[in-house]
């Protein structure tokens, strides 16, 4: 298992997105702020939502690539397709811009929105593999009604490849103690 420690940037969360820079030095900066953030506290990539201004996955690309450190992108924009890959239809190569891609809307608490976002990836399963990961967003595990909701949700996105990202914090002790036997669980079967 690969341990990655990801970021989140464009201030979703609060209802409010930023998108009142004008100065193009001010968008440059912003964005290297992201990326510098993300080097000092030692992450490995972050997930760009999509929206707020500062959502130019190529901006961040080029500006991590001029670091020399390897980072993971997650393009949040599900439904701005110029972010999707493809099959190029001359070399028949696959394109794809970042390493992984959201092919959903958000995640919500609730198990059917788990199911629905684990359907989204029917329609990604000639594309999605190593380097180009289709993703239904975060695991919802600990935010679930039961404990089989929760070893389902982990299960599934086993088994379709999808990027495992908690969506909780993982300093919380209690959380992380209770959601612990289903990762080792699955980890176990999948030996």
């Amino acid at each position: 298992m690969v341990k990655r420690f990801l970021g989140y940037t464009n201030n979703c969360g609060d209802g409010q997105s930023e998108t009142n820079y004008t100065n193009p030095k001010e968008i440059q900066q912003h964005y290297w702020g992201d990326i510098h953030y993300s080097l000092v506290n030692n992450l490995n990539g972050f997930k760009v939502d999509g929206c707020g201004q500062f959502n130019s996955m190529q901006t961040y690309a080029d500006l991590a690539n001029a670091t020399g450190k390897q980072m993971l992108f997650e393009s949040c924009h599900p439904l701005d397709t110029s972010n999707d890959p493809y099959i190029d239809p001359v070399t028949h190569e696959l394109v794809c811009n970042f390493h992984y891609f959201r092919t959903s809307a958000d995640v919500s608490f609730s198990f059917d929105s788990v199911l629905g976002n684990i359907n989204s990836l029917h329609k990604w399963e000639n594309i999605s593999r190593p380097g180009c990961w289709g993703h239904p967003d975060m695991l919802e595990i600990g935010n679930l009604w039961t404990v089989a909701e929760d070893q389902t949700n982990f299960g599934l996105y086993c088994i379709t490849s999808s990027p495992l990202i908690l969506s909780f914090d993982l300093t919380d002790e209690i959380r992380m103690k209770q959601r612990l036997p289903i990762f080792n669980q699955q980890w176990v079967g999948l030996g």
